[in-house]
């Protein structure tokens, strides 16, 4: 239990970060105007130099006008933008519950108004209203200013990769030596040798791209609405939100989805992306929706995917045991780098211990905003 000296600090932080929401209450707005446009795109082109996708019409665009529950909250200085807090709308599942979720991405303030904590006011707007606020890919000093809010820390995600070429492999590993040259372009040799044999036997599910599904909204209705493992804490979605992320992304690399059927109906779905990454070719897994017992068969199908394309490697980032299970099986290699996850919790979801273990969480890349390294605006 928590001892009476820290709950009282606890009480007494929690004051501080209180009255930070409300003197900053009347500079934070949720709505933009068009008269405003010009002054958040000029604070965003600073905020993210390195990304120009952050700053982009059409992602802005996506992110709000086509999905109108994502919450934006804009600080203001008179007429100079100060601070943004974005977030990405979602529902948390486990076992008869649904909780509020949101996870939170693009926190940006100015260095003046972040001393003064307006960063902290900003990231209570999400915390106040959610259930569950979910961080990943977490910079060390949000990461600080988490801790002080009294998150959670759950420690890394999982970080796969299935290397398909000697340039799979990471640039510490390839080098110029005997390893760079002649063992791990034999380790890749022989990972597509064994991939391709084990293509060899088919699948008894029947796998459609999207582009050949008649109607993948109802079909995903039916996915989304079957019981599945009512033991995790899993972050849900709809039909209409599937679209807006994957179909209508403002990405010039598209999604590649594909549905695998048993029967009629819809078992599971694949979503994969292609793009460069720290100097090679990958194939990311992004997200899926699957029982158990269909892992087997989504690795498979990323597998010819990735031969097909001539990819360099194969890379899986999320929160799944029994994914990583079926990956380890299939030659994927566990890599130390994956994204921190921090949570927040307020109210009954606070009594709900289960999520403050990562093992009992499913997650994938594509649940928060990690996957938006790859866009390409």
């Amino acid at each position: 239990m928590m001892s009476a000296k820290k709950s009282q600090t606890k009480n007494n932080q929690q004051k501080v970060f209180d009255r930070l929401a409300v003197r900053f209450k009347d500079r934070i707005r949720e709505t933009v105007t068009d008269n405003e446009t010009e002054g958040v795109d000029s604070f965003l082109k600073q905020a993210f130099v390195n990304s120009p996708l952050r700053h982009s019409p059409e992602y802005n665009d996506w992110l709000f006008s086509n999905n109108i529950k994502n919450p934006r909250y804009i600080a203001w200085d008179g007429n100079d933008v100060v601070g943004t807090q974005y977030g990405l709308k979602c529902t948390v599942n486990y076992a008869d519950k649904v909780y509020s979720g949101c996870c939170a991405i693009d926190l940006s303030v100015d260095e003046k108004w972040r001393m003064r904590g307006l960063g902290v006011a900003l990231i209570k707007k999400l915390m106040d209203q959610h259930d569950f606020v979910i961080g990943l890919g977490i910079s060390q000093a949000a990461q600080a200013m988490f801790t002080r809010l009294n998150w959670y820390n759950l420690g890394n995600i999982a970080f796969y990769i299935k290397p398909l070429t000697a340039k799979g492999f990471s640039s510490t590993q390839q080098g110029h030596g005997v390893k760079g040259t002649i063992i791990y372009p034999t380790i890749a040799w022989g990972v597509r040798f064994f991939t391709r044999l084990k293509h060899l036997v088919r699948t008894r599910k029947t796998i459609k791209p999207i582009s050949q599904v008649e109607n993948y909204k109802k079909d995903l209705e039916y996915l989304y609405n079957k019981e599945h493992n009512l033991k995790i804490l899993n972050i849900r979605q709809n039909a209409e939100y599937f679209e807006w992320r994957y179909i209508e992304t403002p990405s010039q690399h598209p999604y590649d989805i594909h549905f695998l059927y048993e029967g009629e109906n819809l078992s599971s779905y694949l979503v994969t992306m292609i793009s460069e990454w720290q100097g090679k070719q990958v194939l990311a897994i992004c997200d899926y929706l699957a029982p158990d017992s269909d892992y087997p068969d989504l690795i498979k199908l990323s597998e010819k995917l990735a031969l097909e394309k001539n990819v360099d490697a194969i890379m899986y980032q999320g929160i799944n045991l029994d994914m990583e299970h079926e990956l380890k099986k299939s030659l994927f290699i566990k890599r130390p780098h994956g994204d921190l996850f921090m949570l927040h919790c307020k109210g009954e979801a606070c009594n709900l211990m289960q999520a403050q273990d990562i093992k009992n969480w499913r997650i994938t890349f594509a649940d928060s905003d990690m996957d938006f390294m790859f866009f390409k605006p």
